[in-house]
């Protein structure tokens, strides 16, 4: 309450002050479920995930480019800039938004009174090593969840469980898949997850049915020979250089190359 906000009393939460001790307990340990899925999730780490970044970033470029004004250098620039610009803030917060889904579904295999422990132990770690104290909670929560370090696999079972389990769930697309697909997909994703040379977009995985009746047959360059290749409508966005997956029929991995706008198939 200084500087500006001199003299301004703050608003009283009449929400908290009507509630019960026990109804206000359960509302912190939903905040804290909240926060501990953020801090999990590291969702918000990159600039591009920040409100306040997103919205300095387009308008300075809106108003430089000036839609009104007349062409100069520095505004060809800025407008070629925009809409990739517009495209990577949208990517971040789609990862964020699979991150932090991905992070809850682990975390509700434990209960509030389980999360306040966890952040409580994190905290005397943290002040006891000078560790920073997300990068703690985070160990204490892998501790939690994997607790049964002498089963092999176990860790690895647990995430495909996961993973699967946001499959059945629906995403940003609205899509449902059915349980053979989401099987068929996480061992997809699972076998070539730590593949070297395969980047994946942990945002889109698998492309929609909408877009893979929507791919143009077309041809590519690979090493200055002709390959079968598929246009994208253009309604989804794919990351250069990046593997997707193809559930129909057998399975197939393409690859998106952003230069030249297509989707070629993995042999």
């Amino acid at each position: 309450m200084e500087g500006v906000m001199t003299g301004i009393k703050p608003r009283e939460s009449f929400q908290d002050k009507g509630m019960s001790n026990e109804m206000a307990e359960q509302v912190k340990n939903v905040r804290n479920r909240m926060n501990l899925v953020d801090a999990v999730a590291g969702a918000g780490a990159s600039p591009l995930g920040n409100p306040l970044t997103q919205f300095l970033l387009q308008t300075g470029a809106n108003l430089i480019s000036g839609e009104s004004a007349g062409g100069t250098k520095l505004q060809e620039l800025v407008g070629a800039t925009r809409k990739p610009l517009a495209a990577a803030i949208k990517q971040q917060q789609l990862k964020d938004l699979s991150r932090r889904k991905l992070a809850a579904t682990l975390i509700a295999k434990t209960g509030g009174s389980d999360v306040a422990k966890m952040e409580r132990k994190a905290k005397r770690i943290s002040e006891i090593t000078n560790r920073p104290y997300k990068e703690v909670l985070t160990d204490v929560i892998n501790q939690s969840l994997y607790a049964d370090p002498k089963a092999p696999g176990t860790i690895l079972q647990q995430e495909k469980t996961a993973y699967r389990k946001n499959l059945l769930a629906p995403d940003m697309y609205g899509r449902r898949r059915k349980p053979e697909e989401a099987t068929a997909i996480t061992d997809a994703y699972f076998k070539v997850r730590d593949k070297k040379g395969f980047n994946l977009d942990n945002t889109m995985f698998d492309i929609p049915k909408k877009e893979l009746a929507k791919l143009e047959p077309t041809t590519a360059k690979v090493g200055g020979k002709n390959r079968k290749a598929f246009k994208p409508s253009g309604s989804v966005v794919f990351q250069d250089d990046t593997v997707y997956y193809d559930v129909r029929g057998q399975g197939k991995y393409l690859i998106f190359d952003a230069e030249q706008n297509v989707l070629i198939p993995l042999k």
